[in-house]
């Protein structure tokens, strides 16, 4: 049985909890709360799955991206995925750039499939049917 995975960060413990509540609230004010399980994270490989006989190997892949340099993530404004997606967007900067790139690396031999570029945002809720 494969096992699922995904690259995050977790942002500051002062701005999750933050958003958190932005997310509590949209939850009980629009009835969805499927993005109340997991943490308040910035994707940087969305979900994939991996045969366990590889999961070590691949992690190990992965400390590789772990020596990158600090950078400054600003967050602006709310936006939508059409139809389905409520979230916050982030500024991209050269240090989060890199480090996304750095993760496709690692991550490249142990893909099926290769996925685009970054869209940098943290999601508020999904699986939306209202009309934003």
């Amino acid at each position: 049985m494969e096992s699922l995975f995904f690259v995050a960060i977790l942002p500051p413990p002062q701005l999750s909890e933050a958003i958190d509540n932005i997310r509590k609230q949209c939850s009980i004010d629009y009835d969805v709360f499927s993005a109340l399980k997991p943490p308040v994270d910035i994707t940087l490989a969305p979900p994939f799955k991996i045969n366990p006989t590889i999961e070590k190997k691949m992690i190990a892949s992965l400390r590789a991206a772990t020596d990158f340099l600090p950078f400054i993530s600003v967050w602006k404004n709310f936006d939508i995925f059409p139809r389905h997606t409520l979230y916050i967007t982030g500024e991209k900067n050269n240090g989060v750039i890199s480090l996304h790139r750095m993760i496709k690396i690692c991550l490249r031999p142990y893909l099926k499939e290769t996925y685009g570029s970054i869209n940098l945002h943290i999601t508020i809720a999904y699986r939306v049917l209202h009309s934003w």
